[in-house]
C-alpha cells in the first residue's frame, strides 16, 4: 500500500507524494499526520511547522546571521578561501576574487538580506556559476522559506 511521503529538501518539504518510503531515501511517512504538511513546510528531523508568517505575507528580508547560516561551514570556506587575493594569479582570477570580496563586503554592512532584490538573487546565483557552491543551492538558499530565527523584524 502506499504511503503519503513528504520529500524533505535542506529542512524544508520539497514534495510531497504517494510512493514507498524504501523507494525515497530522506522521505518521511506523513500518512497519520495532521495537518498533512506541504511544499514550504519546515522539517526538525521530528516535527513539522506551516511557513513562517513572513513568508506568507511576502516578505523576504531576512538578517545577515540567519543568511550567513543559509551557507554550510564547508561552504562560508569556500567562499573566504576564495575571496583571498593572489597577487601571482591571472588579471582574471584577482577580479572574481575582489567580485566576491565586494559581495561578501556587501552583505556584512546591509542592516538586512531581501531575498528578493535582483541584486541578491544574482550574487548567489553567481556563486553557483562560478562553482562556488554546488548545482542548485543558489535557489535551495534564495527560495527556502523564512524561519522566526532568520526573520528580519525591522522597519
Amino acid at each position: 500500500m502506499a504511503q503519503v511521503l513528504a520529500i524533505i529538501v535542506a529542512g524544508v518539504v520539497d514534495n510531497v507524494i504517494l510512493g514507498a518510503a524504501a523507494d525515497f531515501p530522506g522521505s518521511v511517512d506523513v500518512s497519520a499526520t495532521s495537518p498533512r504538511p506541504g511544499p514550504g513546510w519546515l522539517y526538525n528531523g521530528s516535527s513539522f511547522t506551516p511557513p513562517t508568517a513572513a513568508g506568507a505575507t511576502g516578505s523576504r528580508r531576512i538578517t545577515r546571521l540567519g543568511f550567513k547560516n543559509r551557507l554550510t561551514q564547508q561552504e562560508r570556506i569556500t567562499l573566504d578561501l576564495a575571496s583571498i587575493d593572489d597577487p601571482a594569479a591571472p588579471a582574471a582570477s584577482r577580479q572574481l576574487a575582489a567580485a566576491l570580496r565586494d559581495l561578501l563586503s556587501q552583505v556584512g554592512i546591509a542592516t538586512f538580506i531581501d531575498l528578493q532584490r535582483a541584486d541578491t538573487r544574482a550574487g548567489v546565483q553567481q556563486l553557483e556559476v562560478m562553482g562556488l557552491l554546488g548545482a542548485g543551492r543558489a535557489l535551495q538558499i534564495l527560495d527556502a522559506p523564512i524561519t522566526p530565527e532568520e526573520a528580519y523584524n525591522g522597519p
